[in-house]
């Protein structure tokens, strides 16, 4: 019983400071040579996702006090972006900031490396989402098709419970493009070298 209740405690814990999570579903080319990245993202339990403002390079709210920007979230080293490529559900619009800037909640601290393209939807001035919702599918295209996990942050408004009308954040990680090969590419382009120096010896 314990343990059932321990776990009742850390899923309702999880929910309510959900705000807003992209979750990495489909990679794919893009007819153009370069890939469309495609995420759905969900709106937690006991959070609204509020139109505002157009939130800047950082915002000042932290959990507990009132959001004075839109609500949105920000996947961060999207490396190879391809400008103009975005797409997003009604409601939403699309921000991309000069060199690594992203919209981030003043209480959260993700990795970011200071010179790969951030991304950040937010909600457009006039809208309002209601949770528990599924926001639908957010993409973007870069040149690269190799995945690299990082961080995302999103920014929620409470509608029930404790302080409603006050914003909660939350971070997590998500696949992201990366530009540099991963270690099984490495390996596979060793071992294709391998093979083909053993062929042109049998020759």
């Amino acid at each position: 019983m314990k343990k059932v209740l321990f776990g009742a405690v850390l899923l309702s814990a999880s929910q309510m400071f959900g705000a807003i999570t992209p979750t990495l579903t489909t990679v794919t080319p893009n007819g153009s040579g370069g890939f469309t990245w495609t995420y759905n993202v969900q709106l937690a339990a006991d959070q609204d996702a509020n139109g505002g403002p157009t939130p800047g390079a950082s915002t000042t709210a932290g959990v507990g006090v009132i959001s004075t920007v839109a609500d949105y979230f920000t996947i961060y080293d999207f490396a190879g972006f391809i400008a103009g490529s975005n797409a997003q559900p009604t409601g939403w619009s699309f921000q991309s900031l000069p060199g690594n800037l992203g919209s981030t909640p003043s209480d959260t601290l993700p990795t970011d490396s200071g010179s790969i393209q951030n991304l950040t939807w937010y909600v457009t001035a006039g809208s309002t989402f209601h949770g528990p919702q599924n926001l639908g599918n957010f993409t973007a295209d870069s040149l690269f098709n190799l995945q690299t996990a990082v961080n995302y942050t999103g920014q929620g408004t409470r509608n029930t419970g404790f302080a409603p009308g006050t914003e909660i954040s939350n971070i997590g990680t998500v696949g992201a493009p990366s530009g540099v090969p991963e270690p099984a590419t490495y390996a596979l382009i060793g071992s294709s070298l391998a093979a083909l120096g053993f062929l042109r010896r049998r020759s």
